[in-house]
């Protein structure tokens, strides 16, 4: 018997753009920081083409919005508190964005 695995390409996507978080952070902390704005920026683009290839495909996942956020999260967060720790950004700032994040979190569940 034959397994055959279907994958959606939004899928695809978002699983690059997890990816895309450890290897961002690996180049900021070797201050390869050019390489990781171009990995980032990819990674972004990424993002996009998931919602492009989501909304094509007429395949409704009910994971998909979760997975996509998750994918997000994994890859700003993870930059942003490693620019903090290197001491490239301000603890402001990462404070202020965790905090409008977990804001839009609490209202998009009430």
């Amino acid at each position: 018997m034959r397994l055959i695995l279907r994958v959606r390409l939004a899928d695809v996507m978002t699983v690059l753009r997890i990816i895309a978080a450890p290897l961002v952070i690996w180049l900021i902390l070797i201050e390869e920081t050019l390489a990781a704005y171009y990995i980032f920026g990819a990674a972004a683009i990424t993002d996009y083409l998931d919602g492009y290839f989501a909304s094509r495909s007429k395949k409704f996942a009910s994971y998909g919005e979760v997975f996509d956020g998750l994918a997000d999260l994994v890859l700003v967060y993870a930059t942003i508190i490693t620019l903090f720790v290197i001491g490239e950004a301000y603890w402001f700032g990462v404070f202020t964005f965790t905090c409008l994040a977990w804001a839009v979190v609490v209202v998009l569940l009430i």
